[in-house]
């Protein structure tokens, strides 16, 4: 991140003038790290920049139906004044796509990509990314790839469920503790992991129960358009702490914590797994 923000201004000019600029704006820093990764495997020579660098305070006004507090919100205001600028630069916003298309439409221009899935981190959800973690990071682990992909994603999408809750009735309740919830058989991996039971504890706790049968309402009417696939389920720190949460609880024989296994996880990265996904053909244009 930069020390001093650069001027809406002062990039609209530069955009204006050089034309073969291919800048990447992103969330954060994992996004730019697995980005920058990815394109230079590809050797790519593009730049991948977080949002936080840019100064788009001038835009609040104009934008009132977005959050510029949320980093994603940034982008999209980015990407909008890219377009009413009619900027022919090659530059891109990356999003990840969350819950639009299921609580609200997804938004549409040149400038903005969206991830294929719910966030960048569910491209890693895959048979060859956690079996490629679990060989190397974990060594030796007596529970088969598939098997901890099974068990782990009924919890994910458990959890999904409870923040779509959460920002579709303007919630904002505290999450249940996961590690607390998830009852897994050491032997047989087995995870016990029940979301009814778990909606109710967390509508319990943070007294919503009067608004149980609307919200039940809600689950059923969404579970359509959601689908089947976990990827599209999938909050980014919730598939790190539950997968952790899962090897702790089985065999954590290097003593990981999270901090460091999270990073474990992301050095574990293979860019060319990336190459079969939309996302990534069109970073790599």
């Amino acid at each position: 991140m930069l020390e001093h923000k650069r001027e809406l201004d002062e990039l609209i000019a530069i955009y204006s003038l050089e034309e073969d600029l291919f800048d990447l704006y992103v969330e954060g820093p994992t996004d730019r790290s697995i980005i920058e990764n990815y394109l230079e495997y590809k050797r790519k020579d593009k730049s991948v920049i977080e949002i936080d660098d840019i100064d788009l305070s001038p835009l609040e006004k104009e934008y009132q139906d977005l959050n510029l507090y949320s980093n994603k919100d940034k982008l999209i205001a980015l990407s909008r004044l890219l377009s009413e600028k009619k900027i022919l630069t090659k530059v891109k916003c990356v999003v990840d796509r969350d819950f639009d298309g299921i609580l609200k439409t997804i938004e549409q221009n040149k400038f903005l990509l969206y991830t294929d899935f719910s966030c960048i981190e569910s491209y890693f959800f895959c048979n060859e990314h956690i079996n490629k973690l679990l060989k190397l990071g974990i060594r030796n682990y007596p529970i088969e790839t598939v098997f901890v992909i099974e068990q782990i994603g009924k919890v994910i999408c458990g959890i999904f469920k409870l923040r779509m809750i959460n920002k579709h009735f303007g919630f904002n309740g505290t999450k249940p503790k996961i590690k607390n919830h998830t009852h897994i058989n050491k032997k047989t991996g087995f995870c016990d992991f029940n979301f009814t039971d778990y909606l109710r504890i967390f509508l319990n706790a943070n007294k919503l129960i009067d608004r149980r049968h609307e919200i039940e309402k809600f689950i059923k009417e969404i579970e359509g358009t959601i689908g089947n696939d976990v990827r599209n389920q999938l909050n980014g720190h919730d598939f790190i702490e539950v997968l952790f949460d899962y090897i702790n609880k089985t065999k954590n024989t290097v003593n990981f914590r999270l901090e460091n296994f999270e990073r474990t996880f992301y050095l574990s990265v293979q860019p060319n797994y990336l190459d079969k996904y939309e996302l990534f053909e069109k970073l790599a244009e």
